[in-house]
């Protein structure tokens, strides 16, 4: 399975190997799984290393449930309590930008790249 940020999923067994995104910086990757693994009401990956496959980076994680798309099965008691978990946790560095900010950045340049084919509306077009 491919995520809409370039990463590749795949499960073996008990353990889902995450291949990130071409460009993933290898030095904030890893505060980023330190962090997973040092607060207890995040799923901790099975190391804090990443490993190096081809050219960009992976990471290893224990299979877990996941959420259904369907609002009206949403354990809502169990997020806000793990949202309540989470602001508990001693924020004892700060952690490297990841997500959006990016996303947002790849989408301008994507946009750009393509303004001829986005059309705003009926009639405005992206200049």
């Amino acid at each position: 399975m491919q995520t809409r940020s370039g990463a590749d999923i795949t499960v073996h067994g008990a353990v889902v190997a995450k291949l990130h995104r071409p460009g993933t910086d290898p030095r904030a990757l890893r505060v980023r799984l330190r962090a997973a693994g040092r607060i207890s009401a995040l799923l901790s990956p099975l190391s804090a290393m990443p490993e190096a496959v081809d050219g960009r980076w992976m990471s290893r994680w224990p299979l877990a449930e996941t959420l259904v798309a369907q609002p009206e099965c949403v354990p809502w008691v169990a997020i806000g309590q793990l949202l309540a978990a989470l602001h508990t946790e001693p924020v004892t560095r700060r952690l490297p930008a990841h997500g959006w900010p990016a996303r947002l950045r790849r989408a301008v340049v994507l946009t750009r790249r393509h303004r001829a084919d986005v059309v705003i509306g009926d009639r405005d077009r992206i200049r």
